[in-house]
């Protein structure tokens, strides 16, 4: 006898399982199949006869959510030095760029200290020191620093006259 013969006929399926794997699928399953590869092939069959740029031209605004901000001196005049680096983050009261000035740094200083003897002389009228400073030249506010000194020496005037004035008094009360 043969092999197949020898072994028992057992079953592992049902009867309904049976049916369906025995009956051919339908239709539209088949042929769908078929149908979702020749679209799938046709497109990539037409991605590659038909190009697409690579690059694209046009125009394009690019901002943060800190807009740059634009300086504009309040002075005129020719750059003498750059001290930022171009397109680098600077910060709050950083140099950025220094224009050429007609007045001399030791002019400056000269002022700075007319100006703190002149602060001084204000708050204690026995300090007479800014009038011993010469003409400090400014070259475009020259005039508003002479009117300043002149004004200075109006009021030492006064204070001086007011002293001399109330001593006088003090001294007829006495």
């Amino acid at each position: 006898m043969s092999e197949k013969g020898n072994k028992p006929n057992i079953e592992l399926r049902s009867e309904d399982v049976q049916d369906i794997l025995n009956r051919p699928p339908n239709w539209m399953i088949s042929w769908g199949n078929t149908l979702l590869i020749i679209i799938i092939l046709t497109g990539l069959l037409l991605s590659y006869f038909i190009k697409y740029p690579d690059v694209i031209t046009g125009r394009a605004t690019i901002s943060t959510d800190i807009p740059p901000v634009y300086v504009v001196s309040n002075v005129s005049g020719r750059l003498k030095s750059i001290d930022a680096p171009n397109g680098g983050d600077v910060l709050e009261g950083q140099l950025l760029a220094e224009i050429e000035n007609p007045t001399p740094y030791s002019t400056i200083d000269s002022l700075q200290n007319f100006l703190k003897n002149a602060l001084a002389f204000l708050s204690d009228s026995t300090n007479d020191s800014f009038k011993y400073y010469a003409e400090i030249k400014l070259y475009e506010v020259s005039s508003e620093f002479l009117s300043l000194k002149i004004v200075l020496k109006s009021i030492m005037l006064i204070y001086s006259a007011i002293l001399k004035i109330s001593s006088s008094l003090i001294f007829k009360i006495n």
